[in-house]
Protein backbone atom coordinates (compact mmCIF):
# COMPACT_ATOMS: atom_id res chain seq x y z
CA UNK A 1 0.00 0.00 0.00
CA UNK A 2 1.35 3.41 -0.98
CA UNK A 3 1.39 6.22 1.50
CA UNK A 4 1.59 9.91 0.68
CA UNK A 5 4.23 12.02 2.37
CA UNK A 6 4.89 15.75 2.42
CA UNK A 7 7.99 17.85 1.87
CA UNK A 8 8.92 17.92 5.55
CA UNK A 9 8.92 14.10 5.64
CA UNK A 10 11.20 14.04 2.60
CA UNK A 11 13.57 16.60 4.08
CA UNK A 12 13.90 14.49 7.23
CA UNK A 13 14.50 11.30 5.23
CA UNK A 14 17.17 12.59 2.89
CA UNK A 15 18.71 15.40 4.92
CA UNK A 16 18.32 18.06 2.24
CA UNK A 17 16.58 21.42 2.21
CA UNK A 18 13.50 22.16 0.10
CA UNK A 19 15.48 24.36 -2.32
CA UNK A 20 17.72 21.42 -3.22
CA UNK A 21 14.72 19.11 -3.64
CA UNK A 22 12.88 21.53 -5.95
CA UNK A 23 16.06 22.09 -7.98
CA UNK A 24 16.48 18.33 -8.43
CA UNK A 25 12.84 18.03 -9.47
CA UNK A 26 13.32 20.82 -12.03
CA UNK A 27 16.28 18.92 -13.51
CA UNK A 28 14.40 15.60 -13.59
CA UNK A 29 16.57 13.95 -10.96
CA UNK A 30 14.00 13.62 -8.17
CA UNK A 31 10.41 12.33 -8.13
CA UNK A 32 7.75 14.94 -8.76
CA UNK A 33 4.89 15.48 -6.32
CA UNK A 34 1.45 14.29 -7.29
CA UNK A 35 -0.59 16.82 -9.26
CA UNK A 36 -3.19 17.35 -6.56
CA UNK A 37 -5.59 20.28 -6.55
CA UNK A 38 -4.54 21.37 -3.08
CA UNK A 39 -2.04 23.84 -1.71
CA UNK A 40 0.05 21.01 -0.23
CA UNK A 41 2.45 18.94 -2.33
CA UNK A 42 2.47 15.23 -1.63
CA UNK A 43 4.76 12.48 -2.89
CA UNK A 44 4.32 8.72 -3.14
CA UNK A 45 6.45 7.27 -0.34
CA UNK A 46 7.60 4.25 -2.38
CA UNK A 47 8.95 6.56 -5.12
CA UNK A 48 11.00 8.47 -2.56
CA UNK A 49 12.22 5.19 -1.02
CA UNK A 50 13.29 3.93 -4.47
CA UNK A 51 15.09 7.21 -5.21
CA UNK A 52 16.91 7.03 -1.87
CA UNK A 53 18.01 3.43 -2.42
CA UNK A 54 19.29 4.33 -5.89
CA UNK A 55 21.13 7.35 -4.45
CA UNK A 56 22.81 5.19 -1.80
CA UNK A 57 23.75 2.54 -4.36
CA UNK A 58 25.35 5.13 -6.69
CA UNK A 59 27.23 6.67 -3.76
CA UNK A 60 28.60 3.28 -2.72
CA UNK A 61 29.67 2.48 -6.29
CA UNK A 62 31.38 5.84 -6.52
CA UNK A 63 33.26 5.15 -3.28
CA UNK A 64 34.39 1.76 -4.58
CA UNK A 65 35.57 3.31 -7.83
CA UNK A 66 37.49 6.01 -5.99
CA UNK A 67 39.05 3.41 -3.72
CA UNK A 68 40.29 1.35 -6.69
CA UNK A 69 41.66 4.48 -8.38
CA UNK A 70 43.41 5.54 -5.18
CA UNK A 71 45.05 2.11 -4.84
CA UNK A 72 46.30 2.23 -8.45
CA UNK A 73 47.65 5.74 -7.92
CA UNK A 74 49.45 4.70 -4.72
CA UNK A 75 50.99 1.67 -6.48
CA UNK A 76 52.20 3.82 -9.37
CA UNK A 77 53.65 6.38 -6.96
CA UNK A 78 55.47 3.67 -5.00
CA UNK A 79 56.87 2.20 -8.22
CA UNK A 80 58.15 5.62 -9.30
CA UNK A 81 59.74 6.16 -5.89
CA UNK A 82 61.52 2.80 -6.08
CA UNK A 83 62.73 3.57 -9.60
CA UNK A 84 64.07 6.94 -8.49
CA UNK A 85 66.00 5.47 -5.57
Amino acid sequence: MNRLIDLLDIQERIGRKSTWIWNEIAHGRFPKPLPLKTSKNLWVESEIDAWLENFISRARQSQEGESATTKRTEKARAARMQGAA
